[in-house]
């Protein structure tokens, strides 16, 4: 109930960030008050700090400490304390979970500039509860000040963002391939009807898949579409090869992300299927992108391995909404 309760807090001071950017922990200070959580009180730190994506309370079992939303005026002249970034402070280390088990846990470390004590939250509880409700399937607002396009990765740090190389790789196999244009002869509309088969769809007909998660996505020819040129761009640097490995990237991602992305001064909202493989030259992958169009997740663009392993990296950002592995 705690957690649920402070899940709920969360939310409403998101929504009053602009007015009041800044929490400060606090602790009730009585005589049951853990030595831990009473070296948290009054630490203040602007909402966006990692450091309260470990120790927004609560921070362990029957845990009663709470925030308070500040305004830094409110910060320096009330509590006399200039807001500063947790910075290096923040660290991580491998909690015991059970005696009997010997299981551990990983949980983040916060280290007191003041009295040099390093605290963690009790294993289970180093987490956000309102960012564990609500913000895995909401990105934050669009901010083209933020580096990398405009957004911020908060999904990915909460998530533990895995490195591109230690994700496990689909192997290629020969039915996710198909035999280039050059050697088939088929037509662009061919390829095209080849892949939306896999939906049971075809060109002019668009089907409604639902996902891994469970979210409608619309597949249709619209993937394919060169909305700068004309006409479909199914043939661009042999991509028709890959078309079967596109579909197995909706059917069967590694990662769903959801992310917002700005293209000709306008701001769109896309998730994208990411997809891992192991080809003859090592890892290979493809992306998929869907956009929000009238309530509805439409098919936009996808993309096959003619781009480095480097490149699908940088796909990675946003809010992650599924990860396989």
């Amino acid at each position: 109930m705690q957690s649920a309760y402070m899940a709920g807090r969360w939310k409403a001071q998101m929504e009053n960030a602009d007015d009041r950017p800044y929490l400060m922990y606090v602790a009730v200070l009585d005589s049951r008050t853990r030595p831990a959580h009473k070296a948290l009180h009054g630490k203040i730190f602007h909402m966006d700090d990692p450091f309260w994506d470990s120790f927004y309370p609560p921070n362990g079992w029957k845990c009663r400490c709470r925030t308070r939303a500040l305004t830094e005026k409110e910060a320096i002249q009330r509590y006399g304390r200039k807001p500063a970034p947790s910075g290096d402070r923040l660290s991580e280390t491998d909690a015991l979970v059970s005696k009997s088990t010997g299981e551990m846990r990983p949980v983040a470390v916060y280290k007191d500039t003041l009295t040099g004590m390093k605290i963690s939250p009790d294993p289970g509880f180093s987490c956000n509860p309102g960012k564990a409700a609500f913000e895995p399937f909401t990105p934050r607002p669009f901010d083209p000040s933020e580096l990398e396009g405009g957004y911020k990765t908060v999904g990915a740090q909460f998530h533990k963002k895995t490195p591109i190389e230690d994700m496990p790789a689909k192997k290629l196999t020969k039915d996710m391939l198909l035999e280039p244009h050059q050697k088939s002869g088929w037509s662009e509309e061919d390829y095209i009807n080849a892949f939306l088969k896999e939906f049971n769809a075809e060109k002019g007909k668009p089907a409604v898949h639902r996902d891994v998660i469970n979210d409608p996505v619309v597949i249709s020819e619209d993937l394919f579409k060169d909305r700068v040129k004309g006409g479909y761009k199914v043939l661009k640097a042999g991509r028709e090869v890959y078309l079967p490995m596109l579909a197995d990237t909706i059917k069967d991602p590694a990662e769903i992300w959801l992310t917002w992305v700005q293209t000709g001064g306008k701001i769109r909202l896309c998730k994208r299927y990411i997809g891992i493989y192991a080809g003859g030259e090592g890892k290979e992958g493809g992306f998929v992108v869907f956009d929000l169009l009238k309530d509805m997740w439409r098919g936009t663009t996808a993309f096959s391995p003619d781009r480095m392993i480097s490149y699908l990296d940088k796909q990675r950002a946003g809010t992650l909404l599924y990860a396989k592995y």
